[in-house]
């Protein structure tokens, strides 16, 4: 995803349809210190199933659901 994270995150909310599954592998080091991922997420209308920290790298899975990003999330 590289350093716009937010930004491809808020695309996959806008593009993928219900029921679609987002599979991320990125560095750990990409994402906010606070780990609340599972909640950014949320608000962009995924429900995460599965996140992870292996070595240097965080996985996540997340499945789009029917609800609306909340268009003001901070991803950052």
């Amino acid at each position: 995803m590289g350093t716009n994270t937010g930004d491809y995150l808020r695309v996959a909310a806008r593009t993928l349809v219900f029921d679609a599954c987002l599979i991320v592998c990125e560095a750990t080091s990409r994402f906010p210190e606070d780990d609340a991922n599972h909640e950014r997420l949320k608000l962009l209308g995924f429900h995460v199933t599965y996140i992870a920290q292996e070595g240097q790298f965080t996985f996540t899975d997340a499945l789009r659901t029917d609800r609306d990003p909340y268009p003001k999330s901070s991803l950052l």
